[in-house]
């Protein structure tokens, strides 16, 4: 299937401009809220055991949660419709940037242990946008249910399908004529 190579328009918009003709499936915010209020309830119960390194862990993972929530902004970062995806200014919560899925070639998480967390489309005229977001499985479930052939790790495995493997017993003996 060959996807046509059109120059894709990039140009952000305000969210009152933009039409979407499909039903809204998920907003995926920069925090993990949940994890952190769940923290927050973990570090109340290590303080509450009265126990010497439960208070002082209690205390130190409370404080980092606070931090957290007070200190580190919230913004959507995407909105999840049935055919298309909006991708928002990290600077305004007003502009976005509107991309139909016909217009991805391909997508993929960047799920690391240190460093970015976030979801990286790569478009049909070879550009690449990433944007950072810490609500990554929430992303990708909602992207896999509207793209899942054209995640990078499913197209790898349909290449690797299609690919003639012979094998070879390598304890066989080789006839010797």
């Amino acid at each position: 299937m060959e996807e046509k190579t059109t120059n894709i328009k990039l140009e952000p918009q305000p969210i009152s401009e933009v039409e979407i003709d499909s039903n809204h499936l998920a907003t995926i915010m920069y925090k993990n809220n949940l994890a952190i209020y769940v923290m927050v309830v973990i570090s109340i119960i290590l303080i509450i055991t009265l126990n010497i390194w439960g208070v002082i862990f209690g205390i130190l993972l409370l404080a980092v949660c606070l931090f957290v929530i007070f200190k580190i902004k919230d913004y959507k970062c995407f909105e999840i419709y049935q055919d298309a995806i909006l991708i928002y200014s990290d600077k305004k919560d007003d502009t976005v940037i509107k991309i139909n899925y016909h217009d991805i070639k391909e997508w993929t998480v960047n799920n690391k242990q240190q460093g970015s967390n976030g979801i990286i489309l790569i478009l049909n005229d070879g550009r690449t946008i990433a944007k950072e977001t810490f609500q990554i499985n929430k992303a990708y479930n909602h992207l896999s249910k509207v793209m899942e052939e054209k995640e990078s790790r499913v197209i790898e495995l349909n290449k690797l399908r299609n690919e003639k493997i012979t094998l070879e017993n390598p304890f066989k003996s080789k006839k010797k004529k």
